[in-house]
């Protein structure tokens, strides 16, 4: 009976794990949003997280690298997808590929903003198993 009852446990516990490292994602990636809008609107164009502005002076997006998590590797600022009208600028997460589930290792999470004429959306996507990302967030 213990050995039945361990067998459903423990893959139920690893999803359960996975899906708390995937939060880390969203939560860091979703830290973004505010800065990559105020830049949208005030510039009509997205952002790339340089450290700075055009002109030198520091910049509301943070430089690459300087985001990052226990299970994220990164989170980059920047990239733009789609045609006009719809293009949107993109936030993207990356998970570390050790000490990760093995379903987030060198997976990605991504933002993406568009602009709907003067209000804002976000859409997330993901190449992780659906398995672990939240069905806000559609995955692979």
């Amino acid at each position: 009976i213990i050995g039945i009852l361990a067998a459903i446990a423990i893959p139920a516990y690893e999803n359960y794990i996975a899906k708390a490292q995937f939060t880390e994602a969203l939560s860091l990636a979703s830290g973004e949003k505010t800065p990559v809008i105020t830049y949208y609107s005030e510039n009509d164009a997205c952002p790339v997280n340089t450290g700075n502005n055009p002109n030198g002076t520091p910049s509301s997006i943070p430089a690459p690298g300087s985001i990052s998590g226990k299970y994220v590797a990164s989170v980059t600022v920047g990239g733009t997808v789609g045609t006009p009208p719809n293009v949107g600028c993109t936030i993207t997460a990356l998970f570390n590929t050790t000490n990760v589930n093995s379903k987030l290792s060198g997976k990605t999470v991504i933002l993406t903003l568009y602009d709907e004429g003067g209000s804002f959306s976000w859409d997330c996507s993901t190449d992780a198993s659906q398995s672990v990302a939240p069905s806000s967030c559609k995955g692979a």
